[in-house]
């Protein structure tokens, strides 16, 4: 904290969107690693009949720049209530040199009306230890824009849904 800003932890607003989701809740996040208070917090959203979809890389969508499988630091019991979204390599913009685009967005909304735009990744060290940013935002017509945003890209099949086995 400074005089200027009161400050909270990534963790804390992401939990409150994540207890206010009533209906949908929208998460992307290049990587997931050791965020056990949210995996749960989402586990208990879904239970409640919140419908889940997260976006996030993997080790194999990455081009092997992720040493860790996200999808496994979810946890099993989250993964089995939840969508999960990934970003295919062959639809991905690439460089002249060969490497691809990262999906590095990160991003929480409820319910087309709650929207977390934050630098934090979904792990330990960004919910609590890190300093991050993000700006969360209730209401107009931002929250609706990006879910129907990303929406689209489903449909468009820019992100494509990962099914087990």
């Amino acid at each position: 904290e400074t005089r200027h800003l009161t400050l909270r932890q990534t963790e804390q607003a992401l939990l409150q969107v994540i207890h206010e989701a009533q209906t949908s809740l929208h998460i992307v996040s290049f990587a997931v690693y050791k965020a056990t208070t949210i995996t749960q917090a989402l586990t208990e959203a879904a239970q409640r009949g919140v419908e889940i979809a997260i976006y996030l890389e993997t080790p194999d969508t990455s081009g092997n720049r992720m040493a860790f499988d996200t999808v496994q630091a979810l946890g099993s019991e989250t993964r089995g209530w939840v969508r999960l979204y990934v970003w295919p390599l062959d639809k991905r913009p690439m460089s002249p040199d060969g490497r691809c685009g990262s999906l590095h967005a990160k991003l929480a909304l409820a319910d087309g009306q709650v929207a977390l735009i934050s630098s934090a990744n979904l792990t330990e060290y960004a919910m609590s230890l890190n300093m991050e940013v993000g700006l969360l935002m209730r209401g107009g017509a931002i929250p609706s824009q990006l879910e129907a945003h990303l929406t689209a890209l489903v449909e468009a099949g820019i992100f494509e849904e990962l099914h087990d086995g």
